[in-house]
């Protein structure tokens, strides 16, 4: 899809990538598993399962521009927490999956300690903040990224995690009594906040906030085609664990017929990027008589895109959704996935 459009994107095929590619990725997979031996050491299976995953992948794909290795690594540390993180209390595999007041007791202390290690806490310096486990991942995020964002950037990336651990919450009280949204549009209101990307999105724009008019559209369309993209490859691990809050399921749910299931959201994916497209010209259009504010436009339009498309790759190469561009492919190019 992205393709057809001359979005910017890397190569997925790892036998097409560059040497420089394969050496950056090779760098940026050990460094991950290094990290994640460390903050996972007390859950075995936990960190086996990180591990399979191959975050790393995600990153190298999602940041293919970013030339300098230090800028790379600490953009990947904040989307490796949020992975870890989400997956220790989401669907109903997490350890924390089934116990509403003990995973509330865990978002509260995540989002004072996340305040602390990105320094934005004037009581506590974030240097003399002891952090074990998974927090030590976001520590170290706060720690390079003091290195190249002032604080009004960062105080922006914790309000964003913020609103993604308080939106966790309202998910799983959903997803333990039982609850469907009712309709799309209700269910996406939710969706874009439990999804994580606005955190990445405000990290590796540098931005303190989405902003408003044309740029919270990109943003917003850009979260959309990334998580909704997601519920279509992760239905059916979802489905296996009785997690209904999905796109699908709510679609089915609102009385979209089973065969227009897919044909549904495949078309609203194509209309969001219509709408992104649409707002980045508006917003060019706008800053074409400052050379310098178009150039970063631009820089953020296509990082935009770039993450699209790379989340795209990640979903359809990784083990995490079970290799579908490698098992599911078919003859005519249509990916198959029986449920």
């Amino acid at each position: 899809m992205f393709h057809d459009l001359n979005w910017p994107a890397v190569e997925m095929f790892a036998e097409k990538w560059t040497e420089e590619q394969t050496y950056t990725y090779a760098r940026l997979r050990q460094d991950t598993h290094a990290l994640l031996d460390i903050a996972l050491a007390g859950n075995p299976e936990r960190l086996e399962g990180a591990k399979a995953c191959d975050f790393a992948l995600f990153n190298f794909l999602w940041y293919p521009a970013v030339d300098d290795y230090e800028i790379l690594w600490t953009a990947s540390l904040l989307t490796l927490w949020l992975f870890i993180w989400d997956d220790h209390v989401d669907s109903n595999e997490g350890d924390l999956a089934s116990d509403f007041a003990r995973a509330c007791a865990w978002r509260k202390a995540t989002v004072a300690t996340a305040k602390q290690v990105l320094g934005v806490d004037d009581a506590v310096s974030a240097e003399t903040v002891t952090v074990s486990g998974p927090m030590l991942v976001l520590a170290e995020f706060g720690r390079l990224s003091a290195k190249r964002m002032n604080k009004e950037q960062l105080q922006a990336i914790y309000e964003e995690i913020v609103l993604f651990v308080d939106s966790s919450e309202v998910e799983q009280a959903q997803r333990l009594k039982g609850y469907i949204p009712f309709s799309h549009d209700e269910y996406i209101e939710l969706r874009l906040f439990i999804s994580a990307v606005y955190p990445c999105f405000s990290a590796s724009s540098k931005l303190a906030s989405r902003g408003a008019g044309e740029l919270l559209t990109i943003f917003r369309e850009g979260n959309y085609l990334i998580s909704v993209g997601n519920d279509i490859f992760s239905l059916k691990k979802e489905l296996a664990t009785c997690c209904l809050i999905n796109a699908v399921p709510v679609l089915y749910y609102a009385g979209v017929l089973w065969d227009d299931l897919i044909p549904y959201p495949d078309a609203e994916l194509k209309g969001s990027c219509s709408r992104l497209d649409e707002a980045a010209d508006a917003l060019l259009e706008k800053t074409k008589h400052d050379e310098q504010l178009a150039k970063a436009v631009r820089q953020i339009v296509d990082g935009v895109r770039t993450n699209c498309a790379g989340n795209l790759g990640y979903s359809l190469l990784a083990p995490r959704y079970k290799y579908p561009l490698k098992n599911k492919k078919q003859k005519d190019g249509f990916i198959v996935i029986v449920l």
